[in-house]
């Protein structure tokens, strides 16, 4: 009942996020000790506005990709493309970031997407993971890295991140878990 009280929840109030969350080591460290914080409060609830310098706004893809208040386009933080099995595409969290991937090279959008690209590649034909799946925690590690290439503070990209996480537990998606599907190869171009 609480996770569907937070889908219902995901629209009807925007998240701002920056970075104050505190890291007690590596990247690993720092998000199971995020999930175990975000287990406690499992009712739903999020602070709307955490204190700090940059704030950034986390809402639905279907808020924020008509939101023209915001430049840039709309960025899924659990990537559609993997998670489209277990979150509705439109609900899923995201934030705006400047570019077009398929037309401005280099920009913040498609920074995110060529960092991500490289995480999955090494899960598709030919990498050395191929045939296995990522689990959350490994690919919410590859989330953060691709924000920060994108141009967000490490703590800004880690309070985003917290938030993505908020959602895949809400949809059952813990930190052990595999993630849904290896999304195919989006071809960025060059």
């Amino acid at each position: 009942e609480a996770a569907q009280r937070f889908r219902l929840n995901i629209g009807l109030e925007p998240q701002l996020a920056s970075g104050v969350m505190p890291s007690s080591g590596g990247k690993l460290s720092h998000l199971a000790d995020n999930l175990s914080a975000l287990a406690k409060n499992l009712d739903g609830s999020v602070d709307d506005v955490v204190e700090g310098n940059s704030d950034i706004l986390v809402d639905s893809y279907r808020k924020l990709s008509r939101n023209k208040e915001i430049p840039g386009q709309a960025h899924h933080l659990n990537q559609n493309a993997a998670f489209k099995d277990v979150i509705p595409r439109k609900e899923g969290l995201s934030i705006k970031l400047e570019g077009n991937i398929r037309k401005d090279i280099g920009s913040p959008h498609y920074k995110a997407h060529e960092s991500l690209e490289q995480f999955w590649d090494q899960y598709r034909k030919g990498g050395e993971l191929h045939r296995t799946r990522p689990t959350m925690a490994e690919y919410n590690v590859a989330l953060e890295k691709s924000l920060i290439d994108a141009g967000l503070t490490p703590n800004q990209a880690k309070d985003v991140v917290s938030k993505a996480m908020e959602q895949q537990l809400s949809y059952g998606l813990a930190a052990e878990k595999f993630v849904p599907r290896i999304p195919g190869k989006m071809y960025l171009p060059k």
